[in-house]
C-alpha cells in the first residue's frame, strides 16, 4: 500500500494537476477567441458567425478572424506555432489521457522533445 501511495503522491497527482492547470489555461485561450469572434458579430449584425464555419476550436477562430473580420493575423507567427502546439497537447490529454504513441503519435513526440506527457 505505501508504494501505491508514493506512486500516487510523486507521478499520479503532480501529473493530474499539471494536465489539469494546461488544460484550463488552453480552455481560456480558446474562449477568449470565440468571444472576440461573437462580440465582433453582435456589434456587427453580421449573419455568420463562427459556428457556421465546418472547422472547430482554435483553427475555426482563426479563419473566421482572418476571413470574416479580415484582422491580419499572425499565423505564420512563432507564438500561433506555439499555440497550435498546444492545441495538439490538449488533443492527446483530452482524447488519450496524454498518452503518447512513439509510432503514431509522432508529431506529439517532437513537440514535447520525446519525453512523455506523464513520465
Amino acid at each position: 500500500i505505501h508504494n501505491e501511495r508514493y506512486f500516487d503522491l510523486t507521478n499520479l497527482f503532480p501529473n493530474t494537476i499539471w494536465s489539469a492547470l494546461f488544460l484550463t489555461i488552453y480552455s481560456l485561450f480558446e474562449n477568449a477567441l470565440n468571444d472576440i469572434c461573437n462580440l465582433y458579430v453582435e456589434k456587427n449584425s453580421l449573419l455568420l458567425t463562427p459556428k457556421d464555419l465546418k472547422h472547430k476550436g482554435i483553427k475555426r477562430y482563426r479563419i473566421f478572424l482572418k476571413k470574416v473580420i479580415k484582422i491580419k493575423f499572425p499565423d505564420n507567427s512563432v507564438n500561433w506555432e506555439v499555440i497550435k502546439n498546444g492545441n495538439q497537447i490538449r488533443n492527446s490529454i483530452m482524447h488519450k489521457a496524454g498518452k503518447v504513441d512513439q509510432e503514431n503519435d509522432q508529431k506529439i513526440v517532437n513537440i514535447i522533445g520525446g519525453r512523455s506527457l506523464f513520465n
